[in-house]
């Protein structure tokens, strides 16, 4: 897990937060319904309150526009309510919300961006734009061969601060 800035409270969650899951790359499949109802379970036995995107799975398998995804986004960014976005997609389009998205609501914001591979176009530009903190990891990784070393790991880096 890389961190790009430590911000020690910022970067930390509380039991009882509420967390962002979001696709603003390409839609998840409908096969990784059960994977992201599994890391759904993690995160609530974590002590976190997942809240799901809308466009997760898109529509008919569908990547929703880049400005709906953005939307989205933004939605999180802007809800009081929710602590840390995690963006559970991949692949090539996250560099399509760039023009869409807020970034003086980001900058406002005290929420953590978790995102990886063509996420990194968001976390850069967050950072660029704001110097917000964000982290790249694929919180995925929690629900795989090896989640639960890493569901260990996770839970002493941000609900423990260790």
């Amino acid at each position: 897990m890389a961190v790009l800035r430590q911000e020690s409270e910022i970067c930390r969650l509380k039991k009882g937060d509420r967390v962002g899951l979001i696709a603003c790359s390409d839609a998840r499949p409908d096969s990784d319904r059960e994977k992201i109802g599994k890391l759904c379970g993690i995160l609530r036995n974590a002590g976190l309150k997942p809240v799901c995107g809308d466009l997760l799975f898109g529509e008919n398998g569908q990547t929703a526009p880049a400005k709906e995804r953005a939307r989205e986004l933004m939605g999180f960014y802007r809800d009081p309510s929710v602590r840390a976005i995690f963006d559970v997609s991949g692949g090539n389009l996250a560099n399509g919300l760039l023009p869409w998205l807020d970034f003086r609501a980001i900058a406002e914001s005290e929420k953590l961006f978790w995102g990886y591979s063509d996420l990194t176009t968001v976390i850069n530009a967050i950072y660029a734009k704001t110097g917000r903190t964000s982290v790249l990891y694929q919180v995925k990784n929690l629900v795989s061969e090896k989640g639960s070393f890493r569901k260990r790991d996770f839970e002493k880096t941000l609900l423990s601060g260790k």
